[in-house]
């Protein structure tokens, strides 16, 4: 599930998913934890409005390959929080290296704009 949720572009081998399964399970394992999670996820009242007030810079990276949230997410996400939207072509849900880096190679920029140290 791990490697299939990575998408196409940044994949994740065996051997990495595989010790990421390990370290979760060694970490925490509480089946019933899943089933928290998704109650939460169903009963927590919708913020969308709310999410308009947030005044801050923002940059919304969405995966294109996103299997629990879809690109109309990001966008939307992007839109209400009135900041910037990049797209990641063949990024899924899982963060790989490759992915980590693609996605620093975003978000910095955009933070030392947001801070002022850059001339663009």
């Amino acid at each position: 599930l791990i490697r299939l949720a990575s998408g196409p572009r940044f994949p994740m081998d065996a051997e990495t998913a595989r010790a990421c399964v390990q370290a979760d399970f060694e970490r925490a394992y509480r089946p019933e934890g899943t089933f928290r999670h998704l109650s939460a996820l169903r009963s927590a009242p919708p913020i969308h409005e709310e999410i308009g007030a947030i005044n801050v810079p923002s940059l919304v990276i969405q995966a294109s390959h996103d299997c629990f949230f879809e690109e109309d997410h990001g966008e939307d996400l992007a839109r209400r929080l009135q900041g910037r939207y990049a797209l990641i072509e063949g990024a899924g849900h899982n963060l790989t290296d490759e992915l980590g880096k693609a996605v620093a190679d975003l978000a910095v920029p955009f933070i030392e704009t947001c801070a002022g140290k850059t001339d663009a």
